[in-house]
């Protein structure tokens, strides 16, 4: 099995990574504080990773003893770590999309320094230390996105285009539902396009955008909740999103929209819609 063990490793931080990514969707901002306070400790655990031993079997010097006495750049990734701590320390969240962009360069700057530091060196670096520091400089990555994620760049900023220009019409929509007496909360984070809840006569209407993770899309959900009688059946689908999925049970009416992009949605399209499946049903 060991000569397979820097593969399973690698394999089983790719999966705990995409686990942290669906704990973040799912859970939303308990998840993002959770695992930002496990990146900081990840990323303490890197730095100490300075100061173990980088010898392979036998050989025993630790990597600051290399980076003082021979090449300097195996302590390149730490000091990447020390960066990531400092910048969370000074700035907090909002500076959590640098952050992610420093975990990411310091994971993939670990194979070239071990390999040119070994060319220089003479030895092996496959021991333990490096290689661990290496999984867990990738799961800081991993577990910094969902606080990422939920940084809202300032409206007409270029950031804020690039996030949410390909959703600007589905925005758009759940705003104007203020015109039908709901109360709308702006996206909570970039993979989001805001919610809405109010009432069209004595029917619940409840819109939420948090993202589809089987299979990964952006996602559109209305529910509409009768207090008595049993809810219409909607005659068609809207076409507001490329996959489209409409469903009832006794007292209620359940909408869901995915999409990898965009959504033919509008402010008219949307409310049309939500009071057409809300009206009574002829007797």
């Amino acid at each position: 099995m060991w000569p397979y063990a820097e593969f399973l490793g690698g394999l089983g931080t790719f999966a705990i990574g995409l686990l942290a990514i669906g704990l973040g969707i799912r859970l939303g901002r308990k998840a993002a504080w959770v695992l930002l306070a496990v990146a900081s400790i990840v990323e303490a655990l890197v730095l100490a990773g300075l100061f173990l031993d980088w010898g392979y079997d036998w050989f025993d010097r630790t990597a600051l003893d290399i980076a003082l006495n021979s090449n300097v750049w195996v302590a390149l990734p730490h000091a990447l770590a020390l960066m990531v701590l400092t910048i969370l320390a000074l700035w907090g969240t909002q500076a959590a999309p640098w952050t992610v962009l420093l975990a990411a360069l310091q994971s993939a700057s670990f194979p070239p320094v071990i390999f040119l530091v070994e060319l220089d060196t003479d030895f092996s670096f496959l021991s333990p230390a490096p290689l661990a520091s290496m999984y867990l400089s990738l799961l800081a990555a991993f577990f910094l996105l969902p606080t990422a994620w939920r940084y809202i760049p300032p409206e007409g900023s270029r950031w804020h285009r690039v996030a949410f220009a390909p959703r600007a019409d589905l925005i758009e929509a759940i705003r104007s539902l203020t015109d039908l007496g709901f109360s709308v909360s702006p996206p909570e984070t970039i993979l989001e396009s805001g919610s809405a809840r109010g009432l069209l006569g004595n029917v619940q209407v409840f819109v939420t955008t948090r993202p589809s993770l089987f299979p990964p899309a952006y996602a559109f959900r209305v529910r509409w909740t009768w207090p008595s009688s049993p809810p219409p059946i909607p005659v068609s689908r809207p076409l507001f999103a490329h996959v489209e999925r409409l469903s009832v049970t006794e007292r209620s009416c359940h909408y869901e929209g995915l999409s990898t992009a965009s959504f033919s949605i509008f402010p008219g399209s949307l409310q049309q819609f939500l009071v057409v499946v809300a009206q009574p049903r002829p007797p």
